[in-house]
């Protein structure tokens, strides 16, 4: 009986991140892009910044809603992270989506963003911050992604784990009108089989002007 539990389990996990993967990600995108955009008009956005990008979901994204502006997508390009990762394959779907005259691929730290102060209107990440170690780093992290973004800018933020931490870092930085989603009964029941590691959530909040 164990053994038949453990292998339906195995089973459905393999099937929900499968679903994840192809499915799930595309649609927490454009959710979050919509809610985005209550806080900040797409054809206003100059420049946005996507950490972690990972094969391109994002950057693409963005890039695809921008009319006059430049989409960045940066990532250390770590197969532990995402299987088969590369500044190619993402180069290769930036091709494929016929935005390359809109995104810039860069090999960069997340904890060292080599941006300027207060130069991104957009700055987003998705299941990336968790992924940095130790966790003291994934508070610079989130230090530099507050740095770069202007005055009035948004961040965009998606993970699996410690979105409260990153919550309450981003209020005691000043953040505004902070918009939470919990995952609702999804994030509950993944959080439940997978121990607490899993927990899909997300996060939108505004760099006001001091």
């Amino acid at each position: 009986i164990l053994g038949t539990i453990i292998t339906l389990y195995g089973l459905f996990m393999a099937s929900y991140m499968t679903y994840s993967s192809k499915i799930g990600k595309l649609k927490t995108r454009e959710l979050l892009f919509e809610e985005a955009e209550k806080y900040i008009k797409w054809e206003n956005v100059r420049q946005t910044l996507d950490i972690g990008c990972g094969r391109g979901l994002f950057v693409i994204g963005a890039a695809k809603r921008i009319t006059d502006g430049i989409s960045i997508g940066i990532d250390i390009w770590s197969n532990d992270d995402q299987s088969n990762n590369s500044e190619k394959a993402t180069i290769r779907n930036v091709e494929i989506e016929e935005v390359v005259d809109k995104v810039k691929i860069l090999t960069a730290n997340a904890c060292e963003l080599p941006f300027s102060n207060d130069s991104m209107d957009i700055v987003m990440s998705h299941w990336v911050i968790h992924n940095i170690k130790p966790d003291s780093e994934q508070i610079k992290s989130l230090d530099e992604i507050w740095r770069v973004v202007k005055p009035n800018g948004i961040i965009i933020l998606a993970d699996i784990q410690n979105l409260h931490k990153y919550i309450d870092h981003f209020q005691s930085l000043g953040a505004m009108d902070i918009k939470f989603n919990d995952g609702g009964l999804e994030a509950k029941i993944m959080g439940i089989l997978s121990g607490g590691t899993y927990v899909p959530q997300s996060l939108i909040c505004v760099k006001r002007e001091k």
